[in-house]
């Protein structure tokens, strides 16, 4: 919102968001699009959205033996202020 109230005519929004650790069967794609999308209407900006892609597999901290793996759906897009 900064941004915006700055000036700011097209907001760049760098995320890396997948798949739920804790559930890999909960979807959260549509979720954070319909997120970015609020962005760009409440801002009355344009929003350019990129989203990591691939598999990322990482050990527990606290136990070795466990490894959690986190899947990044890609799906960038860009919307405007009225989609």
């Amino acid at each position: 919102r900064c941004m915006a109230l700055q000036g700011a005519e097209l907001l760049l929004y760098p995320t890396a968001i997948g798949s739920e650790p804790q559930d890999s069967k909960l979807e959260s794609e549509g979720h954070w699009r319909r997120v970015m999308q609020g962005h760009a209407a409440a801002n009355m900006v344009p929003v350019v959205a990129s989203n990591r892609n691939g598999v990322e597999t990482s050990s527990d901290p606290t136990d070795e033996t466990v490894e959690t793996q986190i899947d990044f759906y890609g799906g960038s897009f860009i919307c405007n202020e009225t989609e």
